[in-house]
């Protein structure tokens, strides 16, 4: 059946800065709930928004949240559900607001768990064709390809009733990939969607920074593993490095000066390693990206 992918956005829309209480309702029987901080990969922050996660912005500053709904096996063809995800301001708690996540199970014939696959799943680089292929429903169905960089959707590809579609990335950064399903004939905007997210597109050329890893071979779950980065072209360089195990990006150490960090990886199986490079003071996602595409950790 899938999943159900959104985006809440939380804006400050005060004249001062407000810490703000986002919480998560009841999450519908039969259905789970997965929130991801969008600042941070996406990073799990479901315990938090469901006891009541608290957020200070500027006026007029946004923050954005990561919700998907997914319904259990029990849960039949046609079910619905309904999450509301309520906002309440820290210096007037009268106001308030509210979003509500909507799904419906119609993923009658699908034939496994709806998913959208990039290729290559890593290692992309600006100028190269990314191949976005969908998998898991049977024929009927017709697909709408998305875009997803800084907070806005762009379609890259109509309804159609081919399973994929083909980009070319031109600037580098991190994406998120959407595609959209419903039964061809279907007047609704979508059905199914699944979505492919913080999909990092390299600099054409990553000759400006080298990622290291030490030991270079033989490494181990649950040994340290060394990783640093040699670059050129920037003045003050600060450093953020990431591993990525094939599903998701990890931050293993945010930016920061120290050309190094340390990573102990726990499960065996094939890794991708990547940094970031920036200026000192630069509000850039990345300046220059270096990436190590398959580091194997043996178990211990």
């Amino acid at each position: 059946m899938g999943s159900y992918s959104y985006v809440v956005r939380l804006k400050n829309a005060g004249t001062a800065a407000d810490t703000i209480t986002l919480k998560g309702g009841t999450v519908p029987s039969g259905w789970s709930v997965l929130y991801g901080d969008t600042t941070k990969n996406n990073a799990d922050i479901t315990a938090a928004m469901t006891a009541g996660l608290q957020k200070t912005l500027a006026a007029g500053a946004t923050f954005d949240v990561l919700v998907q709904l997914t319904p259990g096996s029990t849960v039949a063809s046609g079910a619905s559900a309904d999450l509301r995800i309520a906002a309440t301001s820290g210096t007037d708690a009268s106001k308030t607001d509210a979003v509500h996540a909507l799904a419906t199970v119609t993923a009658a014939t699908a034939t496994g768990k709806f998913t959208l696959i990039a290729d290559p799943a890593t290692g992309a680089t600006v100028g190269k064709a990314v191949t976005l292929t969908t998998t898991g429903l049977s024929s009927g169905y017709e697909y709408r390809f998305f875009i997803g960089s800084n907070n806005a959707w762009t379609p890259i590809r109509a309804y159609a009733v081919a399973n994929g579609c083909s980009w070319t990335p031109t600037t580098a950064g991190l994406y998120n990939l959407l595609v959209w399903a419903r039964k061809v004939g279907s007047t609704r905007d979508w059905e199914l969607n699944t979505t492919v997210w913080n999909y990092v597109v390299g600099s054409a050329s990553t000759s400006g920074v080298s990622l290291f890893a030490s030991p270079s071979a033989g490494a181990k779950a649950g040994a340290a593993v060394t990783l640093s980065a040699q670059q050129t072209g920037i003045k003050k360089p600060e450093y953020a490095f990431y591993t990525s195990n094939g599903s998701a990006w990890t931050l293993q150490r945010p930016y920061a000066a120290t050309a190094s960090a340390s990573w102990t990886p726990t499960l065996a199986g094939k890794y991708a390693l990547l940094v970031y490079v920036r200026e000192q003071g630069s509000n850039a996602t990345y300046q220059l990206s270096g990436m190590i595409k398959e580091f194997v950790v043996a178990a211990k």
